[in-house]
């Protein structure tokens, strides 16, 4: 009796380990398709199948292995129930059913599907820390492998740019601040490489909000380091210290050397202000009641001669896309959707940085308030491993049993690599 007992839990484990991995292979497979996606002005319906097949293991993991048994806060699973209430008004509200916008519900990752993304803490977070941590070690190195013969998309499609250092460079980032759980030093060096490459970069195709971020990853990990870490020494820490401040040096001195040739944009556009008739746009045609509540999933704001940039492939003057994540909010679920989040995020972050017994909390820590950072610039809700890891993060945060864990706890629960 007792031996098939322990036969069904490995069956129940092996379960929830298979699922955990198909939702980790599906947010990549969605988010590489749309990479591909952005070279073209109609992908091949290949790559909308693929798309379609990613959502397809996202949506079969999270009912097959996410349990709100996995949330041990009361006060996190309660806000949870509310964001997702909240969510699925804001797309009932004005939902359509027309072809066109079914298809850029799906296609697109801003519009529809970043909904479903808090959905993601249902899921056991160590094997969600372990399969993550796994394909990110093979995502770092598909961005080393592919930066040379991609190179001239890298350095001359902004759009493909952006989204390649997203995929890829955001693996990085999370490996970096896990490093203390690697104990292969080549991984480590590899994502400190990464992290590196995806600033400069952003900084070569002058996006401030990319560089912002990855600034951000860097400043979290000498935290890390200098300030929890105590497996470090003084004298390694001096080290550190001293060869940081050479790869510093050196990187202002690279950039000063060729701010008027390669670093040419960013020299440029280094205090621009470009948003400013956007953002005005964007309040004149909210309403007090659109502040408050928002439009609702499909709403929009009358910006004529903006741009054309909007969900439907129109040539309308209305945009539903704002270049801030809280503005963002705001115009679908107004400020009550801004203020569910804080009320979720923040706490958060408090106790990873700050109520935790070992680094990968405080490293999740990092992840939500650098989010809340990003979301001034950018920091737009997607479909997207960026706010993927964000929500996951979050999961890791309240999760009262991996803070009271030391790290040795942590390495062998989360990261047995």
């Amino acid at each position: 009796m007792e031996q098939t007992k322990n036969n069904i839990n490995i069956e129940k484990t092996l379960d929830y380990q298979k699922n955990v991995l198909l939702s980790i292979l599906g947010i990549i497979t969605y988010c590489i398709t749309y990479l591909i996606g952005t070279l073209f002005e109609e992908a091949s319906i290949l790559l909308r199948l693929l798309q379609v097949f990613g959502l397809f293991l996202i949506a079969i993991s999270l009912i097959k292995a996410g349990s709100f048994k996995n949330l041990t806060n009361v006060y996190f699973k309660s806000l949870l129930v509310i964001i997702m209430f909240w969510h699925m008004s804001l797309i009932i509200r004005n939902c359509s059913f027309e072809f066109s916008y079914i298809k850029t519900y799906f296609r697109e990752p801003y519009y529809f599907l970043h909904f479903f993304v808090p959905l993601i803490v249902l899921l056991p977070a160590n094997y969600f820390a372990y399969y993550f941590s796994k394909s990110c070690i093979i995502m770092c190195n598909a961005f080393l492998i592919m930066l040379i013969p991609c190179s001239y998309l890298i350095f001359g499609d902004q759009t493909f740019s952006e989204q390649y250092v997203w995929v890829f460079g955001t693996c990085g980032g999370f490996l970096l601040l896990i490093s203390h759980y690697i104990k292969i030093k080549r991984i480590q060096v590899c994502s400190l490489i990464v992290v590196v490459l995806s600033f400069l970069i952003a900084t070569y195709m002058a996006r401030r909000n990319i560089m912002l971020t990855f600034t951000g990853y860097m400043f979290a990990y000498f935290c890390l380091i200098f300030v929890f870490s105590k497996s470090f020494s003084i004298v390694k820490k001096i080290i550190s210290v001293l060869f940081l401040t050479l790869l510093g040096t050196g990187l202002i001195f690279f950039f000063l050397s060729n701010a008027d040739s390669t670093f040419s944009r960013i020299s440029e556009r280094a205090l621009e202000n470009s948003r400013d008739e956007v953002f005005l746009y964007y309040f004149a045609d909210m309403s007090l009641k659109d502040l408050a509540v928002g439009k609702g999933m499909n709403g929009s704001y009358y910006a004529p001669g903006v741009d054309k940039e909007n969900s439907f492939g129109s040539d309308s003057d209305y945009r539903p896309l704002i270049e801030c994540g809280y503005l963002q909010m705001i115009l679908k679920g107004g400020i009550i959707n801004v203020i569910i989040l804080l009320l979720t995020a923040i706490p958060a972050f408090i106790k990873g940085i700050f109520f935790s017994n070992n680094l990968f909390c405080k490293s999740a820590g990092f992840l939500v308030a650098l989010w809340l950072i990003d979301m001034f610039p950018w920091g737009m809700p997607a479909m997207d491993i960026r706010y993927m890891l964000f929500w996951f993060c979050i999961g890791v945060c309240y999760n009262l049993e991996l803070r009271s864990f030391s790290d040795d706890e942590v390495r062998e629960y989360c990261f047995p690599l």
